[in-house]
């Protein structure tokens, strides 16, 4: 492929990181998991954060650091509210932990959840909503909070495409009551595998600990604050044995530690390489009248997690995906198309009008954007899009 959809971001530094962690035959998570969480968290400007193995690790920490959660009535209302377009991983750990999904129609150009959807899903039996920032392009969270608020939700915050975009002068990945982030190979920063769960919450930062590293209490910083709500061990002899949730083992290792901070100092400039290429990109379309890119949330920042491009109709995308691939341009589904037209949900009871997802999945494709200069591909990208 002559345009890739990722690349990897390491260069000498990363490596060199590895090599000074396995020179000091400690392997688990430790300093340099607990330098990363430090240096992330201020990065984001969130005051906590919980390193783990994986992005997706990371969402089902959040629902079940929600489910959790002692200062929450679990037992009146059960109902999330979820974008119909995301990956996979939004929507598994809420039903893992119990929970109802109720999927609302997203915007067909933005790729975001509809606002005005989510007035209208509201029930009785509501008490969350899961919002996803897309391909880099943060939500309306002034509207959202503002729902939440007026009715009393948690707001869960999946910013896994969108590290370092900003909405109303903040950085995404702090809007949430809790907020995901992802540090797998293809996104903004990579330490291979790797996810990060921010909050402002003290207890809800004990509590990710806690679920992170099978429910135990060793992790524990405010243990005043943790034990007032959940039983302290008997003596001494029990503290580091001491189980009070039903955890995972979500522990990411010191390599991955190693290379998030390395990462760390480079994101800022990923970004706005990122930007300036799809400043070259949205030039470069905006001559073709059968082709659309995604657009930017109003106050918004993107962080252009990759180029979502909706075509005027099945027929001229599935052209496209064929000269694109004879170019050397691969191409896949934004995301994951409309996800209740996925096997996995074929059995869910929901409307059948979501006509925003259903033309992101029939008429949308997604090329790459990468943290170097790819105005050369690009370029590609358009003498292709000239022989339709």
């Amino acid at each position: 492929m002559k345009y890739e959809l990722a690349s990897k971001s390491w260069d000498a530094s990363e490596y060199q990181a590895v090599m000074n962690v396995f020179s000091k035959n400690m392997y688990k998570m430790g300093g340099y998991c607990s330098s990363f969480e430090e240096e992330f968290a201020r990065w984001t400007g969130a005051k906590y954060a919980v390193f783990c193995n994986s992005g997706s690790s990371a969402n089902l920490l959040a629902v079940a650091a929600i489910r959790n959660d002692p200062r929450n009535n679990f037992n009146s209302k059960n109902e999330v509210i979820v974008p119909a377009v995301s990956w996979s991983t939004t929507y598994y750990p809420l039903t893992q932990m119990g929970y109802k999904l109720k999927f609302v129609d997203v915007d067909p150009m933005t790729f975001n959840i509809n606002i005005d959807e989510i007035e209208r899903s509201i029930s009785k039996d509501t008490c969350g909503i899961f919002s996803v920032n897309l391909l880099g392009n943060p939500c309306n969270y002034a509207s959202i909070e503002d729902i939440c608020d007026r009715n009393n939700l948690w707001l869960l915050e999946d910013n896994c495409e969108s590290m370092g975009a900003m909405y109303d002068g903040n950085k995404t990945g702090t809007f949430g009551d809790i907020s995901t982030h992802s540090t797998f190979f293809s996104h903004h920063i990579s330490t291979m595998e790797g996810g990060v769960c921010t909050t402002d919450d003290e207890l809800t930062y004990e509590l990710l600990k806690s679920l992170r590293a099978h429910g135990w209490t060793r992790d524990v910083s405010n243990q005043g604050l943790f034990y007032s709500y959940f039983e302290k061990p008997k003596n001494e002899f029990y503290s580091s044995f001491h189980f009070v949730l039903p955890g995972f083992n979500f522990r990411p290792t010191e390599v991955q530690g190693a290379l998030g901070i390395e990462q760390l100092k480079k994101i800022d400039g990923f970004v706005n390489q990122r930007k300036a290429n799809a400043e070259y990109m949205i030039k470069k379309i905006e001559k073709f009248d059968f082709v659309k890119i995604q657009k930017v949330e109003k106050n918004a920042d993107s962080s252009w997690f990759g180029f979502g491009l909706i075509f005027k109709n099945i027929s001229i995308k599935e052209k496209a995906i064929k000269i694109f691939f004879e170019s050397g341009i691969e191409v896949r589904p934004i995301v994951s198309g409309n996800m209740l037209r996925q096997p996995v949900f074929k059995n869910l009871n929901q409307s059948p009008s979501f006509s925003g997802a259903d033309k992101i999945h029939d008429c949308g494709v997604m090329v790459g954007n990468h943290q170097f200069e790819i105005f050369d591909q690009i370029d590609l990208l358009v003498e292709a899009l000239n022989e339709i």
